[in-house]
């Protein structure tokens, strides 16, 4: 009995090591961060696109320019929509809901004590280069 439930146990921890290993792939080459790594060096904001949190890549990570102050860096989140399941023809105002692998790496992150700050797909794709700059000035001052 003890055998087998060491087994399933070993199996079980190599099938959670896969699905971790699956989500854990590397965004530097995302348009989405790129575009918003690129807003922030128009802010003057340093940025960082190949940081990492154990075995997970970051989209992109702002470093704060006033090293002064107490604050920690803001990690943006840009998540595409393919990190969401999608909607019924017939719900044209229901928010789209993440992927369980999505929640997942969220939650590992914010184990790992990485706060995100999230950039919706759909509301970056609408906005104009201005109002990019003016959204991530918002991002920055939450």
């Amino acid at each position: 009995m003890y055998k087998r439930l060491s087994k399933l146990t070993k199996f079980c921890q190599c099938h959670f090591v896969l699905v971790v290993v699956g989500i854990t792939f590397d965004l530097r080459g995302s348009c989405r961060a790129r575009q918003v790594a690129g807003v922030l060096d128009q802010l003057g904001v340093q940025c960082d696109v190949a940081a990492r949190a154990g075995p997970f890549a970051l989209h992109v990570v702002a470093k704060m320019p006033n090293p002064r102050t107490d604050g920690e860096d803001i990690v943006y989140e840009c998540c595409e929509a393919s990190c969401y399941c999608a909607l019924r023809q017939d719900d044209k105002n229901g928010a789209p809901q993440p992927l369980a692998s999505t929640k997942l790496r969220h939650k590992l992150l914010q184990r790992l004590g990485v706060q995100l700050v999230q950039i919706n797909v759909w509301e970056w794709n609408r906005l104009s280069e201005a109002q990019r700059v003016n959204y991530m000035v918002k991002m920055q001052s939450l």
